[in-house]
């Protein structure tokens, strides 16, 4: 009986059925199920061109050293305060020298803990940054997260290039801009640290009284930009956790 013909079995309510392996694949149009969001969390594209799959971007947590630099920066400041005004009211006695040496102890020990906090938060947030945005065009090597903090006349300038490459890369790498938060943060801490060059300057060449008035001066500078160091830190670390 070859080549007989059997009719296709007809159910109530549909269509002919069809042969085993004959399974149609239907593809949505582009566009036509919109853009399911992402679960929390920071995430980037993958696939072919044409197409966006979600895929987890594995980042190092930047929130412990932040709030560690903020508590160190604070440390800092005040010890730094505290032997300005010790040395500012002019007062020779023991309890006055001993407070000027417990608040240079402690501006001392801050500054060189809070260096290495810092350089830790600036290089792990650069190594997030390039996990967002690969393309990013950042101006400085990884290595100046480091040594952009001490390296002299470059620490004017670089490790605000590094913050503000890592701020615009963690935010989709648009245009590079001039934050306003991250120029006051900067402005603040450059011209405490060069009212406090000027003033051991000063004090070496024996100008005692302008000495001292431009180390309190110092002090209160750098204290008044902490909480737009804070705004920084936080800003990045929101940014990288994909927290708007």
């Amino acid at each position: 009986m070859t080549g007989q013909q059997f009719p296709t079995p007809q159910f109530p309510g549909r269509g002919p059925r069809r042969p085993a392996g004959d399974v149609p694949f239907f593809a949505p149009a582009a566009g036509e199920f919109g853009t399911v969001p992402p679960p929390p969390g920071v995430w980037g594209t993958a696939g072919t061109a044409g197409t966006a799959v979600p895929h987890r971007v594995d980042l190092e947590p930047l929130g412990g050293l932040g709030r560690a630099a903020v508590v160190l920066a604070v440390v800092v400041s005040a010890g730094d305060v505290l032997s300005a005004l010790a040395e500012f009211g002019g007062d020779d006695s023991l309890l006055a020298g001993l407070v000027s040496l417990l608040g240079l102890l402690a501006y001392l020990g801050g500054l060189l803990a809070n260096w290495i906090v810092v350089a830790l938060w600036t290089s792990r947030a650069r190594r997030n940054a390039a996990r967002l945005a690969p393309g990013f065009p950042h101006r400085r090597a990884a290595a100046w997260a480091w040594f952009g903090w001490i390296v002299p006349i470059a620490w004017l300038f670089v490790p605000r290039q590094v913050v503000q490459d890592v701020w615009t890369a963690s935010r989709g790498g648009a245009l590079r801009g001039a934050d306003p938060r991250i120029g006051l943060w900067w402005g603040f801490w450059v011209a405490g640290m060069l009212l406090g060059g000027a003033a051991f300057r000063l004090s070496v060449e024996g100008a005692g009284g302008a000495a001292d008035a431009l180390g309190l001066l110092s002090a209160l500078v750098w204290a008044a930009g902490i909480p737009f160091f804070r705004t920084v830190l936080r800003t990045v670390a929101q940014a990288q956790d994909g927290v708007r």
